[in-house]
C-alpha cells in the first residue's frame, strides 16, 4: 500500500495540467493515478464532440478503444502517448469545430443592383433560381434600383450587403470610399453614344455643333475622356441634360445621347429607327461594365459569406449565359408578372434580344472566364480619372480588387509541431527530475486544500457580491416605480393644464372685451353725443369749446387703442424684430410696474422667424408681469445673446423668490403661460428652461433654444 502510494506521488508531477492549472483537476488527485485522470478527460471529450456530430463514429471509437487499452499499461510511454493524444485533441477541437454546420439557418443577405428587373442581372437570378446561393448557407434577398439611393451608398451604409455598379467604382474608391470590386461581370461598357443611321454623324468630330444628351459627370467620364483623347472641345457641343427613353433621337431633338447598347438600339428598331451608335471601347477606351462589389467591412467581417456570395453568383451566371430562355422565362415570371408594379415594362423578345447583346458584345463569356478582373486594367480606368482632373492620383489599388484565393496560413501547423516538441522536452525534463520532487508531495497537497479554502472564501465573497448586486437592482426597481408614479402625476397635471389654459383663455378674452367697452366703446359714445352736441349748438365759441373736448376724447381713445394692440401683439415685433420689441417692452414696463429694468442684449435677431420671435417676446412678457406681481422686486436684469445657432434670454431679478419643483410647477404661481408652459414649449423646440430661486433670494430664469435655421 505504501509504495502504491509512493508510485501515485511520483507521477502527480508528469501531469501537465498539475503543473500549470492543478487546480483545474479533481479533488482525488493525490489517491487517483493523474494520467488515468488525462485518459478520463480525454474520453470525455471525446464523447462531447461525438454528441455535438464533430468527430466521426469510426474516428471516435478507433480513439476510444486506443486510450481504454493504454489506460491497463502502466510505463513511461503510455503516459506520453496519453500526453500527446490529450494535447493534439485539445488543439484540434478548434479546427473541428470551426466545420460548417449543415443545419444552422441560412443567413440573411441583401444585393441592391442599379437598375430594374431584366436580363442585366441574370447571373443572380440564376443563383438564387438553381438554389446556388443556398447550397453556400445564404438567402439572397434581390432589390431592384431605389431613385433615392445608389448602389454603393446602399452597401456603405449596412442597408445592403452586396451591390452592382460600373467602372465609377475604381473613381469612389479615389475618394476614400471603402469599396472593393468582387468581379467584373461585363468586360467591356455597355455605353455607347446613340445616334440616328440616317443622321451622318460616323464619329465624335461629327459631334461638333451638334446636341448632345449627357450629364457630364464621373459616370460620363468615358465619353469625356474619348473627346479630349480626340481633340474635340465639349464647349463645340451644345450637351443638354440626358432624359430617359430613345424618342428624343427618333424625333430629332437631340442628335445624340448617352445609352445602353444592350436595350436601347432594340427599341429604336422597333419603331422603325435604324440606330448608329459610337463607343468609346472603339477610341481606346475599355472600362468594364456591371462589377459585383462589397465593403472593406463585410470582407472583414465576413470574409467566408462574402466569398461564398461571389462563387454562387459566378455560378448562377455561368448558368444564366447557357440557359439564357429559361432564365428570360423566369424573370418575365416572377418580376413581370403584376403589371401595376413593373416601372419599366418590357417584352419576353426585348428580354432575349438583351440576352444576345449581353453575351456577344459585353461578356465574351466563352472566351472570359466570367468575373475576370485585371489589375492593370483597373490602374488604367483609375488613371483615366485622374487624367479627366475628377480625382487626385493615388499610388496603389491595394485592397480594391478581391482575391478569392488568398494564400493559406500555416502558423497554426508550426505552432503545432512547436508545442508537441516543447512537450517532449517538458517531459524529458520531468523524468530528470522526478525523483526530487517526491519529497514535496505532502507540501503540495497541502497548499492544495488551502487553494480550496480560499477558493471557498472566494465563492462566499462572489455570493455577498452578488446579494449587494441584487439589493443594488431592487433599489433600481424602486426608483422606476417612483418615476412611474411621477410620470402617472404629470399626466393628469397636464389635463390640468388644458383646463388651466382654457380659463385664462376665457379671462383674457373677458379682459378684453371689458376694455374695449369701458375704454374705448364709452368714449367712443361720448364722441358721439359731443358731435350731437356741435350740430345743436350756434355759438362758434361753444363749438370751438366742444371740438377741444372731442379731440382729447379721440387722442385718449387712440392711445388706449395702441397700446390694447401693443399687448396683443406688437408691431414692433413683425417690423423691427425681437430686440426692438423688448426694448420697447422694458420701457413700457419700467412705467407700468415702477421697477428698474436693465436690459443688455447682442447679436442680430432679424431673421428669426415670426414664431420664435412670438415665443421669446410672451415669455419676457410673462415674466416681467409675473415679477411685478408676485415677486415684488425692484430690480431687474435682462440678458438676449445670440451665439453658436442658439438663442439664450436670462431674466433676473432681487424680488422674494419661491420654492420651484419642475415636476410640480404648473401655473398655480404664475399666470399667463407659466413656467411649465414654458418648459414644454421649449423641450418641443429642442430648448431647454432653468429656474434657479429660493425664497428671499430672488430668481433666475434662463430660456435657451437653438435658431430654427440652423435647426
Amino acid at each position: 500500500m505504501a509504495s502504491t502510494n509512493k508510485h501515485q506521488a511520483h507521477n502527480v508531477y508528469l501531469c501537465p495540467f498539475y503543473v500549470y492549472g492543478h487546480h483545474k483537476m479533481p479533488t482525488n488527485i493525490a489517491t487517483k493515478d493523474p494520467l488515468t485522470n488525462i485518459a478520463d478527460h480525454a474520453l470525455s471529450t471525446i464523447r462531447q464532440c461525438l454528441h455535438n456530430k464533430l468527430l466521426p463514429e469510426a474516428c471516435a471509437g478507433f480513439m476510444f478503444k486506443v486510450i481504454a487499452a493504454i489506460k491497463r499499461k502502466l510505463c513511461f510511454i503510455r503516459y506520453t502517448f496519453i500526453i500527446v493524444c490529450a494535447l493534439i485533441l485539445v488543439l484540434s477541437c478548434s479546427v473541428v469545430q470551426a466545420r460548417t454546420n449543415n443545419n444552422k439557418p441560412l443567413e440573411k443577405v441583401k444585393l441592391q443592383l442599379t437598375w430594374y428587373h431584366q436580363f442585366q442581372f441574370s447571373g443572380y437570378y440564376a443563383a438564387k433560381l438553381k438554389g446556388y446561393y443556398r447550397e453556400e448557407g445564404l438567402d439572397v434577398e434581390i432589390r431592384a434600383r431605389n431613385p433615392n439611393q445608389l448602389p454603393v451608398d446602399a452597401v456603405l451604409s449596412g442597408e445592403a450587403d452586396f451591390g452592382n455598379s460600373n467602372s465609377d467604382l475604381v473613381f469612389l474608391r479615389m475618394q476614400g470610399k471603402p469599396v472593393v470590386a468582387l468581379a467584373a461581370i461585363m468586360q467591356h461598357s455597355p455605353w455607347c453614344l446613340l445616334v440616328r443611321a440616317d443622321s451622318g454623324i460616323k464619329s465624335p468630330k461629327d459631334l461638333i455643333g451638334k446636341t448632345v444628351s449627357m450629364d457630364l459627370s464621373y459616370r460620363d467620364v468615358e465619353f469625356l475622356a474619348m473627346f479630349k483623347y480626340e481633340k474635340i472641345p465639349t464647349e463645340k457641343m451644345h450637351i443638354i441634360k440626358c432624359i430617359p427613353g430613345v424618342q428624343e433621337i427618333i424625333n430629332g431633338t437631340v442628335d445624340a445621347r448617352t445609352s445602353y447598347i444592350s436595350d436601347e438600339l432594340y427599341k429604336m428598331r422597333l419603331q422603325s429607327c435604324e440606330p448608329g451608335i459610337i463607343r468609346p471601347i472603339s477610341y481606346g477606351i475599355d472600362f468594364y461594365g456591371d462589377t459585383l462589389f462589397t465593403s472593406e467591412r463585410q470582407i472583414r467581417e465576413y470574409p467566408q459569406r462574402v466569398a461564398a456570395f461571389r462563387r454562387a453568383s459566378l455560378r448562377g451566371w455561368q448558368y444564366a449565359m447557357d440557359h439564357p430562355e429559361e432564365i428570360v422565362d423566369y424573370i418575365f415570371s416572377t418580376y413581370y408578372s403584376d403589371p401595376t408594379q413593373v416601372v419599366v415594362p418590357l417584352s419576353r423578345e426585348d428580354l432575349l434580344n438583351e440576352a444576345t447583346v449581353i453575351a456577344e458584345e459585353l461578356m465574351h463569356p466563352v472566351l472570359v472566364e466570367i468575373g475576370h478582373m485585371s489589375p492593370q486594367r483597373w490602374r488604367r480606368i483609375a488613371d483615366t480619372y485622374a487624367d479627366m482632373g475628377m480625382a487626385e492620383p493615388i499610388d496603389s489599388l491595394e485592397g480594391f480588387i478581391y482575391d478569392p484565393d488568398p494564400k493559406p496560413d500555416y502558423h497554426w501547423v508550426y505552432w503545432l509541431i512547436g508545442t508537441i516538441a516543447a512537450l517532449f522536452l517538458i517531459i524529458g525534463v520531468y523524468t530528470t527530475i522526478l525523483f526530487l520532487f517526491n519529497k514535496r508531495l505532502h507540501r503540495d497537497v497541502q497548499l492544495r486544500t488551502s487553494e480550496n479554502e480560499e477558493l471557498a472564501r472566494e465563492i462566499a465573497e462572489y455570493a455577498e457580491d452578488v446579494t449587494a448586486k441584487n439589493e443594488e437592482l431592487q433599489g433600481i426597481i424602486k426608483e422606476y416605480k417612483i418615476a412611474e408614479k411621477k410620470i402617472v402625476t404629470y399626466q393628469s397635471r397636464l389635463k390640468t393644464l388644458v383646463s388651466t389654459l382654457s380659463l385664462v383663455e376665457e379671462r383674457e378674452r373677458r379682459k378684453l372685451s371689458e376694455q374695449l367697452h369701458d375704454g374705448i366703446g364709452q368714449a367712443l359714445a361720448v364722441i358721439k353725443m359731443k358731435i350731437h352736441e356741435l350740430q345743436s349748438s350756434h355759438s362758434p365759441i361753444d363749438s370751438k369749446h366742444i371740438l377741444e373736448e372731442t379731440l382729447k376724447i379721440l387722442n385718449k381713445v387712440i392711445d388706449e387703442t395702441r397700446s390694447l394692440t401693443l399687448e396683443i401683439s406688437p408691431p414692433l415685433l413683425n417690423e423691427l424684430g425681437l430686440k426692438s420689441a423688448i426694448e420697447w417692452l422694458v420701457e413700457q414696463s419700467t412705467e407700468r410696474y415702477n421697477i428698474k429694468i436693465d436690459f443688455v442684449s447682442s447679436g442680430g435677431y432679424k431673421t428669426l422667424d415670426q414664431d420664435t420671435s412670438s415665443f421669446l417676446f410672451k415669455s419676457m412678457r410673462e415674466l416681467l408681469f409675473n415679477i411685478a406681481k408676485h415677486a415684488k422686486a425692484s430690480n431687474v436684469n435682462i440678458l438676449l445673446q445670440r451665439e453658436n445657432g442658439r438663442i439664450r434670454v436670462v431674466v433676473e431679478d432681487d424680488g422674494l423668490g419661491f420654492h420651484y419643483d419642475k415636476t410640480n410647477n404648473l401655473t398655480d404661481q404664475f399666470n399667463g403661460f407659466g413656467l411649465f408652459n414654458m418648459s414644454e414649449r421649449l423641450e418641443q423646440l429642442c430648448g431647454n428652461l432653468t429656474v434657479k430661486s429660493k425664497p428671499g433670494q430672488g430668481s433666475t430664469v434662463t430660456l435657451e433654444m437653438p435658431i430654427p435655421s440652423l435647426l
